[in-house]
């Protein structure tokens, strides 16, 4: 089911899901949070990555999602920086 105008209690529960996805990747191959846009992008990819449907969402990201997406991780207190 497609969430065509989520609320923002919906974007938030979103946005924590695709980010434990990261800290989980993270954790379990014992890797640095990224330091910067690039290496953010790629573990967003590497998160989305393992279906056709995952693949569809992570193209489906433009520049300004990422940017955005990448500044928000980057206030997350479990973010820390290299």
């Amino acid at each position: 089911m497609a969430i065509d105008n989520p609320t923002p209690e919906e974007m938030t529960n979103m946005i924590q899901a695709i980010f434990a996805k990261t800290d989980d990747l993270l954790n379990k191959n014992n890797l640095p949070p990224p330091g910067d846009l690039m290496g953010f992008t790629e573990l967003l990819r590497l998160v989305f990555n393992d279906d056709d449907a995952g693949r569809a969402i992570f193209n489906s990201f433009d520049e300004k999602l990422l940017k955005t997406l990448w500044e928000m991780y980057k206030k997350r207190p479990e973010y820390e920086q290299n």
